[in-house]
């Protein structure tokens, strides 16, 4: 008789070519290896968990059985969804504003999954998402590989990346390791924007301040020196105290180039609109009560605009300053 090794292998092909778990297969049936289709042997009892086993010749790996299972049941989950016999998988994305992980359905468009799909730039992608009838999205499963730069350039379409062996696990969660889909705002980020954005755009009017749409992050401070509210801006830069001018033009009327006797230099900085008093680098972006307090706002781009905005909102309510 063959040698049995012990790859754990979770999932099997059974005869008529579905996707069977160890814990729900039935002794004396045949059941095979979803990489290399070989015969695979039955382990259940009392002890051990159950699994399927591998012949000692196989050309198989953990990582590679654990991989393929993983992309299968992800179709396989897409489809019993929209053939109506299980409920849609659910995403697991961080908040781009609390930066907590919650709950996202996967929306009704999606009509189906192809599996190892190549892209026309040549990129095969793990799981392809069908909507209508063409690959508008993927899956991609890591093990111990994530998706590299390399890749990243030549995926033309979104993807989320989702842990192999939590996909086993579970594969009705997808928790998102890294996504290039649309930013994700939970419901509770969401309104707080709204009352951010708000309060933002009365102070604005009484500093007879216009608030940006890109590059220049904006948030709601008191003056140190008149104890009046006003709007103070922040920028992408790689250090404060910069003597690096804005690269947006027209700069926001209260952003000076002023010397700083804290400091000793000049530099580009926020100003009180109404007493023109120096609103500091330190306090706005280091004191835990400051607008930018914990920003790393280092890209320009309407996509790190728009984050950036999401963290400086919450941040003010979690502090109780909205």
């Amino acid at each position: 008789m063959a040698e049995i090794i012990e790859l754990k292998i979770p999932y099997g092909i059974d005869s008529e070519g579905q996707l069977e778990s160890a814990k729900k297969a039935i002794k004396g049936k045949d059941y095979f290896c979803p990489v290399c289709f070989e015969k695979i042997i039955l382990r259940k009892g009392k002890i051990k968990r159950p699994h399927f086993a591998h012949k000692a010749n196989t050309k198989c790996s953990q990582e590679s059985v654990i991989h393929k299972t993983a992309k299968l049941l992800i179709q396989k989950v897409i489809r019993d969804w929209k053939a109506g016999v299980n409920n849609p998988p659910v995403l697991l994305r961080q908040c781009g504003g609390c930066g907590q992980f919650k709950e996202q359905k996967l929306p009704e468009k999606v009509e189906d999954a192809v599996l190892e799909y190549r892209l026309k730039e040549g990129v095969i992608v793990d799981v392809g998402l069908v909507v209508n009838e063409t690959v508008q999205s993927a899956v991609e499963v890591k093990i111990t590989h994530e998706v590299d730069d390399e890749k990243l350039k030549k995926m033309s379409i979104p993807f989320i990346e989702v842990d192999g062996n939590a996909i086993i696990e579970n594969p009705y969660v997808w928790k998102s390791l890294k996504d290039t889909f649309k930013p994700f705002v939970c419901k509770k980020c969401k309104e707080i924007f709204v009352k951010f954005q708000k309060k933002a755009q009365m102070t604005a009017q009484k500093c007879n301040i216009e608030l940006p749409k890109n590059y220049y992050r904006y948030g709601i401070t008191t003056c140190w020196k008149c104890k009046r509210e006003i709007i103070v801006f922040a920028w992408p830069r790689d250090e404060l105290h910069s003597k690096n001018e804005p690269k947006v033009k027209p700069y926001p009327k209260t952003i000076k180039y002023y010397y700083s006797r804290t400091i000793n230099a000049k530099y580009w900085v926020n100003t009180c609109s109404y007493c023109g008093a120096i609103q500091g680098d330190y306090y706005l972006y280091m004191e835990p009560d400051g607008p930018f307090f914990g920003a790393h706002i280092r890209k320009d781009s309407l996509k790190a605009f728009r984050e950036d905005m999401l963290h400086i909102a919450f941040y003010m309510d979690y502090c109780g300053l909205l």
